[in-house]
């Protein structure tokens, strides 16, 4: 189809209706709605005529000015991106529905966020300066497993023919494609939906999506203060790291830029013990993103630091114990050619409870190895583990790098490049504990100069 300028389209409704005054209005609409997803899925259909100073539709009159309505949204200039104006959303807006995006966050309970927390988020949802950065993420996004579709044909009196279509999932299910003979052209303008909204029955398919009314749940609000949230949820666990930690985060900064830092009980394969009811109470830490100024600009420290009873243990033995690691990391030359090579890839050093390479990824480094019939790799790492290294690279792999400066890749999650290999030179198989949906076990070492030993 050829692109034009929506304003084209709605010139020629506009000078028809000039040139026939009054009697150039929406003869036929014929409508179909359908939504799938999870869940049973959904179609409606419906044809409203004009009958003298009324429409038609299933046996109902429908006045002329809800009509009217939609013929006037026609007219109106194209709107290439959301805009705040036509939205409705000014700084007034944000401030009176600040309250109600609170329970929107989705990233974090807004509720048990303490006073420097919540004004954080209240700052960010309140920013009229940010808006229209915001509304072009939510309306770029895409839900998943959510199909909503639309389809309006209308026919004039004098007989031309305009069709509106969108199967857009977010809020008034903008944007609208507009097309009139060969013409097609997209609008962000919600005085299309909201007419519609008004003319259709109120248990047509897809109805409730064309308005915010009633809080509806993918409305605009909640699509908001979610975005906002993802937005500040860095800084906002910073902060609840600084309020619970605060005395182990300022002795970190003396050696170590903090990146982000929080304390939870999250657990994974080097550290943590998992959620069961029979395991007791719940490990937490204080995790904290550290980097040095001289490291590779993604590179960074996952220090991951035992809390309880309000304080946090192992901050001196960081101060001490880390830099060794920190130290063969940075020895390996194929290893400083890569971060040379590839200066936006992040990666993470870990360092848990005083050392890099933990009791329990050893234990499971081991159940691994003999799942995947490279056995000989466990007596090969067991006698060294206090000096090896645990490596996660950008792509969600693990290596464990050992003091000779020889690595080992024991995860691979990539399914293309792997440190700057094909993925294909790491076969791998099923891990025994914390499998990723993709990849697996693999025990491929590679030599101090960076040449891929083979089993």
């Amino acid at each position: 189809m050829k692109a034009v300028s929506l304003a084209l389209v709605s010139f020629w409704l506009f000078a028809a209706s000039v040139a026939v005054s009054q009697t150039h209005h929406i003869q036929k609409l014929v409508i179909s709605s359908s939504w799938g997803g999870l869940g049973p899925s959904g179609r409606s259909a419906t044809t409203f005529l004009l009958c003298g100073d009324h429409y038609v539709q299933a046996g109902r009159k429908v006045p002329v000015a809800l009509f009217e309505s939609l013929e006037s949204s026609l007219r109106e200039p194209s709107l290439s991106k959301p805009n705040p104006v036509n939205l409705g959303i000014s700084a007034t807006w944000l401030e009176s529905h600040f309250r109600a995006a609170t329970g929107q966050t989705t990233y974090f309970d807004y509720s048990t966020g303490s006073p420097a927390q919540q004004s954080l988020f209240h700052d960010a949802f309140v920013d009229e300066k940010t808006i229209q950065q915001r509304l072009d993420r939510v309306f770029g996004s895409f839900h998943t497993d959510d199909y909503p579709s639309i389809h309006c044909e209308l026919t004039f009196t004098d007989g031309k023919r305009l069709i509106l279509s969108t199967a857009s999932q977010n809020a008034y299910m903008i944007p609208w494609v507009v097309e009139q003979d060969s013409s097609k052209a997209e609008t962000y303008n919600i005085a299309i939906s909201q007419a519609l909204f008004n003319i259709l029955p109120k248990k047509f398919v897809n109805r409730s999506r064309l308005t915010d009314e009633g809080q509806f749940v993918m409305g605009l609000l909640p699509q908001l203060a979610t975005n906002t949230a993802s937005d500040v949820k860095q800084q906002w666990e910073t902060l609840g790291a600084q309020n619970r930690a605060g005395d182990a985060l300022e002795t970190l900064k003396r050696d170590y830029q903090i990146r982000s830092a929080e304390v939870n009980s999250y657990h994974n394969l080097d550290y943590g013990t998992k959620w069961e009811k029979s395991s007791g109470p719940r490990e937490e830490n204080l995790h904290a993103d550290l980097r040095r100024e001289e490291w590779p600009k993604h590179f960074y420290l996952a220090a991951i630091l035992l809390h309880h009873d309000q304080q946090t243990d192992g901050v001196d033995d960081l101060r001490e114990g880390a830099r060794k690691y920190e130290d063969l990391i940075f020895s390996i030359p194929w290893i400083n050619e890569y971060y040379k090579a590839h200066p936006d890839d992040y990666s993470w050093l870990f360092f848990v409870h005083g050392r890099s390479f933990t009791e329990k990824a050893m234990r499971i480094f081991a159940d691994d190895m003999k799942e995947v019939g490279h056995e000989g790799l466990i007596s090969r790492v067991a006698p060294v583990q206090e000096q090896a290294a645990l490596l996660e690279d950008a792509r969600g792999d693990y290596w464990i790098i050992l003091p000779d400066k020889s690595a080992i890749l024991w995860r691979v999650d990539s399914l293309s490049t792997v440190m700057g290999w094909s993925s294909s030179l790491f076969p791998f198989g099923r891990c025994t504990d914390y499998q990723s949906s993709s990849g697996g076990c693999s025990g491929i070492a590679v030599s101090p100069e960076g040449e891929i030993i083979q089993p």
